[in-house]
């Protein structure tokens, strides 16, 4: 129909795409262009063109589309699960294959376990642990040595062979294992099973092996996030369970958490004392001590502690320990702040109570020592006169 419509002047230029059969039997895609030579009339007389063989450039472009599907299939997914569900069933149709999966290896690298899979209903689950060494020893060999297997017909490939049954007890006759290694060890596995034979084309080895490669680490990385914010939920938990106020800093000093307690007890807004804010709580007369101490320490990487008198909430001003910790990395370098504001104003008024206590019986009993010494001295002076 292009054909005709070009020799009939209705479309410009002349430039299908389709598939021609290989000498090696195999369909590669085609770009055809030509050109038409006219009469005077107008009628076609000869047409000169020329076929280029755009298979991997087709290739290229197929490729790239998917890995941006890819990409927004599971951007939007936080939860790890939902993101493998996604990465799966997308690859899965890509392929046009009956199930496909990831299955996690134990330390031994001697048994996998599926989770989930996606499956187009012609095959059945194979959620669940299996001995990875049933379905061929050399088989399994290649991927624990981080290579792809690609495998067009179970029956005929010895590395397979001889675990038929194996196969066939899950109905696969073609299958492409694609494995990750963390540390030189199989940790997981991309399979992809089909119930007929099937010769598995260069697209389809480089989307899986892609695909393994971008989701297990999309995965990773969702997953190293979920935890993270549950470590976080069970830190505030903790923190504003405390009755000390809480707070943390960058190594810069920068001030980005305070827990519950400490917003009871200034009375001020949340996120109002970030960065450099907490400083104007103090009492004017300690403020530039306990800045240069703050300084010191994030110079130094020292400990902070010091006392200094806090505003509260009704506008008195309490007594209050500041101390913190830094927190280092592998290197030795601080990568965060961890302190503690600790009431000690009660305690501090008794200290000075009993101080003026101590100070009122040291006087007393100077007092008395002295009147028994001049009594004494009296009744010596008695007796030495009588």
């Amino acid at each position: 129909d292009t054909l005709r419509r070009y020799l009939a002047g209705e479309i410009a230029d002349y430039a299908p795409v389709f598939r021609m059969r290989h000498r090696d039997g195999s369909w590669r895609w085609i770009l055809s262009r030509a050109k038409v030579k006219r009469d005077a009339a107008g009628r076609p007389v000869r047409m000169v063109g020329a076929h280029t063989d755009v298979t991997a450039q087709r290739a290229a472009e197929v490729r790239q589309r998917y890995l941006l599907a890819l990409t927004e299939a599971t951007r939007d997914h936080a939860d790890p699960a939902a993101m493998m569900e996604a990465g799966t069933a997308l690859l899965g149709r890509e392929l046009g294959v009956a199930r496909l999966g990831f299955a996690e290896v134990d330390a031994a690298g001697e048994v996998a376990t599926v989770r989930r899979h996606f499956a187009d209903g012609r095959l059945p689950s194979m959620v669940g642990a299996w001995r990875l060494d049933e379905f061929g020893p050399d088989f399994i060999a290649e991927m624990r040595a981080g290579r792809t297997v690609a495998i067009p017909d179970v029956w005929l490939d010895p590395r397979t062979a001889p675990r038929r049954a194996a196969f066939d007890a899950v109905g696969t006759r073609a299958t492409l294992h694609v494995p990750l290694l963390r540390g030189g060890r199989m940790a997981a596995l991309l399979f992809t099973h089909d119930a007929a034979p099937r010769d598995w084309t260069a697209h389809d080895v480089a989307i899986a092996e892609e695909t393994c490669a971008r989701l297990w680490a999309a995965v990773e990385r969702a997953a190293a996030e979920e935890r993270l914010r549950e470590s976080e939920a069970r830190f505030r938990t903790l923190a504003d369970a405390m009755p000390q106020m809480i707070w943390s800093a960058r190594p810069d000093g920068h001030h980005d958490y305070y827990n519950a307690r400490w917003y009871e007890f200034t009375g001020v807004h949340a996120g109002s004392t970030d960065g450099e804010g907490w400083a104007g709580l103090f009492h004017p007369d300690d403020q530039p001590r306990a800045w240069a101490r703050w300084r010191h320490s994030l110079e130094t990487g020292e400990p902070y502690e010091v006392e200094y008198r806090l505003r509260r909430h009704d506008g008195a001003y309490r007594w209050t320990l500041g101390r913190a910790l830094p927190m280092r990395d592998g290197t030795g370098a601080v990568t965060r702040w961890f302190g503690t504001c600790t009431d000690i104003h009660d305690a501090k008024e008794a200290a000075e109570v009993l101080a003026r206590g101590r100070a009122e019986l040291e006087r007393l009993v100077e007092e008395r020592t002295a009147a028994l010494l001049r009594a004494a001295e009296e009744r010596n002076r008695a007796q030495d006169a009588m």
